[in-house]
C-alpha cells in the first residue's frame, strides 16, 4: 500500500481501525517511502523517541530511520488494540419523547418556551416537531444516530410515530465521552390543513387543535 492510501485510510477520519494491519502498513511506509507524512503526525499527537546504533547511514538510511521513528510512535499508540472490545449497547426508542406542534411559519426552536406565540390557519400545513428532551448525546460515545418522525391520517385524526435508535460506548480509556451534547430531534409535517378540528395522538398521548385558532406557545405532549 502506498504511503497516502495508508495514511488517509487509517488516519485521515481521525480514527484507527484494523490495529494489525495499521502497524504493518506504516512500517512498509517508512521503507518504501522515506518518512510517513509530517502533515499526518501533528494530528495524532505523536512525540516519540528511539536511540540508534552508531551504525553507518546513507541519505535512503536516514530518510528511512526518520519514518520508522514517526512509525513507532504509531505502534506506541497501538499497542492497546488487542484490548479494545468494548461492544456498544444498542438503543432503541420508539414514540418515546416529546412532540410540539409548531404553525407553518413560526420559529420551532428546541426548547417550547423560546418558541412564542403560534397562529395557525386554514390552507396551510402544520409541523410536528419531535425530540428527546432528556437525553444528551456525546460524539465520543454516541454512533450511528437514526431519528425519523412520521404522520398518518385518518380523515381528521392524526397518528404520530417517532424513532430514535443508536449504539452507545461506556466512556473509557479507549472512548472518551466528550463534553459536547447534541440534543435528538427531527420534524416531520401535515399537507395543507383545512378549517376543522384535528387530533394528533402519540402513543398515550392526544393533542386536540381547532384550525384556525391561536396560541402562547407551541401544542406539546411528552410519552
Amino acid at each position: 500500500m502506498l504511503c497516502h492510501e495508508a495514511t488517509s485510510h487509517y488516519i485521515g477520519d481521525g480514527r484507527i481501525h484494523q490495529c494489525v494491519e495499521t502497524v504493518r502498513n506504516f512500517i512498509d511506509c517508512a521503507f518504501q517511502c522515506g518518512s510517513v507524512t509530517s502533515a499526518i503526525i501533528p494530528k495524532v499527537g505523536i512525540g516519540s523517541r528511539t536511540s540508534l546504533g552508531s551504525t553507518h547511514l546513507n541519505n535512503t538510511n536516514v530518510r528511512r530511520v526518520a519514518g520508522l521513528r514517526r512509525t513507532l510512535g504509531l505502534i506506541v499508540m497501538l499497542e492497546a488494540c488487542g484490548t479494545q472490545t468494548q461492544t456498544p449497547t444498542q438503543i432503541d426508542l420508539e414514540d418515546s419523547g416529546r412532540i410540539c406542534l409548531y404553525a407553518s411559519d413560526a420559529l420551532h426552536p428546541l426548547d417550547p418556551a423560546d418558541a412564542g406565540p403560534q397562529m395557525f390557519t386554514a390552507n396551510k400545513a402544520l409541523r410536528v416537531q419531535y425530540v428527546l428532551p432528556d437525553v444528551c448525546l456525546s460524539t465520543g460515545c454516541s454512533q450511528e444516530l437514526d431519528v425519523s418522525c412520521s404522520l398518518t391520517s385518518s380523515g381528521q385524526a392524526f397518528a404520530v410515530s417517532s424513532s430514535a435508535m443508536w449504539k452507545q460506548l461506556t466512556a473509557d480509556a479507549d472512548h472518551p465521552c466528550f463534553a459536547d451534547c447534541y440534543i435528538v430531534n427531527t420534524e416531520c409535517a401535515t399537507s395543507d390543513l383545512s378549517a376543522g378540528h384535528f387530533t394528533f395522538v402519540y402513543g398515550t398521548k392526544t393533542v386536540a387543535l381547532d384550525v384556525p385558532s391561536d396560541h402562547p406557545g407551541p401544542l406539546c405532549v411528552s410519552n
